[in-house]
């Protein structure tokens, strides 16, 4: 029998104009198009984001080229195990092999991560915005990207 093991991506919402505002910077824009070019022959099918609009508008660019709407997690993402538990949960009802991306926080994917794969060093600075992360096959890959 074929191994069904989902591809899912987790990255952190791009930059944002300012330190406590909620809208994506000219840099941000750019990244968040940057993951058309990475990932739309990537064979998404499910894209996750949070509540927070700079979650919405990375996942925006590459939704409308692959025609998904996006599913948005209500929990504050500030909330981070419980924002953490609604993205598993969301994730999990989905069917088996499908490819997902999920856009979350600084301080909700490593929380995610650590839950699917067991516990990891998974660190994500303030000011980065540039990790990609690739579960497959049972395993994580780390990557960086750039606009």
């Amino acid at each position: 029998m074929a191994d069904c093991t989902p591809t899912r991506y987790f990255i952190r919402h791009a930059e944002v104009v300012a330190s406590g505002v909620d809208k994506l910077s000219q840099v941000g824009r750019e990244r968040a198009n940057a993951l058309v070019a990475m990932l739309q022959h990537a064979g998404i099918g499910a894209i996750v984001a949070t509540k927070a609009e700079r979650s919405q508008k990375t996942a925006e660019p590459l939704a409308t080229a692959l025609q998904i709407e996006p599913q948005i997690v209500t929990v504050d993402p500030s909330l981070s195990e419980a924002n953490a538990a609604a993205v598993l949960e969301m994730i999990e009802a989905l069917d088996e092999a499908t490819p997902t991306l999920v856009i979350g926080h600084s301080n909700t994917l490593p929380l995610i991560i650590n839950q699917l794969l067991g516990p990891s060093n998974i660190a994500i600075g303030h000011d980065e915005f540039d990790h990609i992360f690739v579960q497959a096959g049972g395993g994580l890959a780390h990557l960086r990207y750039h606009p």
